[in-house]
């Protein structure tokens, strides 16, 4: 007698039992895959709010330290062969020249200077040949959607409050992310 492998009552699956698995693991993957986009979604979108929101922070953090040790605003002072005016985006400021030990030097002068370029805050440090404080040129932010700066007095020389509205703005798959951080800074001894 021949053998026949395939006898009657052996278990296996048929081809439908077989198709079926498969089309219900299909519609398992597909939608585990749509739940993943919309976490990644998710969290590209809160990862643009944390940058936008650090980023302001950061940049008001650095504008508020120079500014409470400045003497005061400039309007305008050429500085390595470029001009900086302080304005409604821009910000020039006066600062006394330290010795290593912090102390201020009479007579001399650092000079902070803060400005909106290309959707960039950028911050540069000057600091006098006799002064201890450390030349900088840094990116406070990247994500700046607008800066205004108003000053409590039209007279930059009598200038004492700084106000500053910073709007940082990011975009993520089309969806705007923004941030807006007003802060009143004090000039020293103010």
């Amino acid at each position: 007698m021949p053998f026949n492998k395939f006898q009657s009552g052996q278990a296996g699956f048929t081809l439908v039992e077989l198709l079926i698995v498969i089309a219900v693991s299909s519609v398992l993957l597909g939608a585990l895959f749509a739940l993943y986009m919309q976490h990644s979604s998710l969290y590209a979108l809160q990862q643009a709010q944390v940058r936008v929101l650090e980023s302001g922070r950061a940049a008001a953090s650095d504008m508020h330290i120079y500014t409470a040790q400045a003497s005061h605003v400039v309007s305008g002072i050429t500085l390595d062969g470029t001009a900086y005016n302080s304005g409604t985006d821009s910000l020039a400021l006066q600062l006394p020249s330290i010795d290593s030990d912090s102390n201020a030097i009479g007579g001399k002068w650092d000079y902070a200077v803060f400005y909106v370029s290309g959707g960039k805050l950028f911050e540069k440090i000057f600091p006098d040949a006799a002064s201890s404080r450390q030349g900088k040129f840094k990116i406070l932010s990247d994500v700046v959607g607008s800066l205004q700066l108003d000053y409590d007095n039209a007279d930059f020389a009598q200038v004492q409050r700084v106000r500053m509205d910073l709007q940082t703005r990011t975009a993520v798959k089309g969806q705007p992310v923004s941030n807006r951080l007003q802060q009143n800074m004090y000039l020293k001894n103010h």
